[in-house]
């Protein structure tokens, strides 16, 4: 005679079933990279795993079903088996046991700072940056339009022009660029990263992404250094959460006929055999990333970031504006999220990638579009700054990644933009060595950056 089992017992089956798929999953995808076990998804499915397969076996332990304990009696002692070691298990892979909870040990921040302190660039004039603004540059009224149509070129030009300028102490845009590249010789390249993170369409759309002025009055010193147009190529090749487009509007616009235009999308070989290693002493979970081979193959490099604010890093400049030469920016993202959980204020990968020779050390001169910018979505059209009651209309010019970062930094902060923390990278470069950092003080004034600001006209 069949002995029907307790009306329970099927409900405990469903629940294990489920908590195994969840715990099935959780090891399918840190098996071969273990700092997912950090992600908020891979919590999640522990969590799952916990709720619905560990509890139910324990659950079997004081009362087992009559066929589990078999005339040995040991159904008890079996099923208790099972339930503490899998509440083991998962006990064990919630606290990173197995996985290093995305760190390894040995890891130690003054040491990873020291190996920085020793490959990364110097600025040729640490601490120096100039602040252009100009509000004749554009004349977007918000709503019409697309805003790259109301940007006048040979205003932007002219401050760009007045930057470079002040930057050097230069008499003349000639010999500024003669003290940013005093090695020039013909034929060498360099290389123009600007920022398309949101062209997502071959046709220009609202969200801020890179703008051709800023790019021709570069251009033209350029030129006017000796570059043949041809040995001058500008480029994003991000690609990750986007499309990786390069957008009609940029080379239909440039100023000069020959300077080359590179994407990811319709490039068949974006990225070269160079990577950059992220810290393989503390952290697994980012494997090393390829660089474009544009910026490899040149010989100097311009960095053009925009200043905005960034919704989980806190901001976008110059640092971050590199995400977009390397292969799969988004296995850098958990490190530089402020809200991820294996976000640490005492590590980013950006500064290893800006150490890289090819990046800092090839990169003469910063140029940030502030132009319009963004102080309020990444991906957002441009709006208007509250300090300035429109579009900021500034250029800054720097040979200094982290000082400029810095004055951008203050100026989103003032737009109440930036959260606590964003500018924890900039304090770990500084203690590197790789610029000078510091925040305006309570004046806005700055007692080691060396803030020189135009106002035009």
């Amino acid at each position: 005679m069949r002995v029907p089992l307790p009306r329970r017992v099927p409900a405990r089956i469903c629940s294990a079933l489920i908590g195994l798929a969840a715990l099935a999953w959780f090891l399918l995808r840190t098996g071969t990279r273990p700092s997912r076990a950090v992600y908020p998804c891979q919590r999640a499915a522990l969590s799952t795993s916990w709720a619905f397969l560990a509890v139910p076996f324990a659950a079997f332990v004081p009362m087992p079903p009559r066929r589990m304990r078999g005339r040995s009696g040991r159904g008890p002692a079996v099923a208790a088996v099972v339930a503490v070691g899998v509440v083991g298990l998962v006990i064990a892979l919630q606290s990173g046991a197995f996985t290093g909870g995305g760190e390894r040990d040995g890891w130690d921040r003054e040491t990873w700072l020291g190996g920085l302190s020793e490959r990364a660039p110097l600025p040729r004039l640490p601490g120096r940056v100039a602040h252009v603004t100009d509000a004749r540059a554009t004349s977007w009224d918000f709503e019409t339009g697309w805003y790259g149509d109301y940007i006048d070129q040979a205003v932007v030009t002219s401050m760009v022009e007045d930057g470079l300028l002040a930057l050097t102490e230069a008499p003349s845009v000639a010999e500024a660029w003669e003290l940013l590249i005093p090695d020039f010789e013909p034929g060498q390249k360099v290389a123009i990263k600007v920022n398309l993170n949101n062209t997502r369409s071959e046709l220009p759309g609202k969200a801020i992404d890179a703008v051709i002025e800023p790019v021709n009055a570069v251009i033209a010193g350029l030129v006017g250094r000796g570059f043949a147009p041809s040995d001058i190529t500008v480029y994003d090749v991000t690609r990750g959460a986007h499309d990786g487009r390069m957008p009609d509007h940029l080379p239909e616009r440039c100023a000069y006929e020959g300077v080359g235009f590179v994407a990811y999308v319709g490039n068949d070989a974006p990225f070269s055999n160079e990577k950059v290693e992220f810290d393989p002493s503390g952290r697994e979970g980012i494997s090393d990333r390829p660089l474009a081979r544009v910026m490899v193959e040149a010989d100097y490099l311009i960095n053009m970031p925009i200043a905005k604010a960034h919704d989980f890093a806190g901001m976008s400049v110059s640092f971050k504006n590199h995400f977009g030469s390397i292969d799969r920016c988004d296995h850098l993202h958990p490190y530089v999220f402020l809200r991820d959980d294996s976000y640490t204020p005492d590590y980013s990968p950006m500064l290893e990638l800006y150490a890289h020779e090819d990046v800092g050390g090839k990169t003469v001169l910063t140029v940030c579009d502030a132009l319009f910018g963004t102080c309020t979505h990444l991906w957002s059209p441009p709006t208007r700054w509250p300090s300035c009651g429109g579009p900021p209309n500034s250029i800054l010019l720097s040979t200094d990644p982290v000082a400029l970062d810095c004055v951008v930094a203050d100026m989103l902060a003032e737009q109440g933009a930036i959260p606590e923390g964003s500018d924890d990278y900039l304090v770990l470069a500084g203690e590197a060595g790789m610029g000078v950092c510091e925040r305006a003080g309570d004046d806005g004034e700055y007692a080691a950056i060396d803030y020189l600001h135009i106002e035009r006209p």
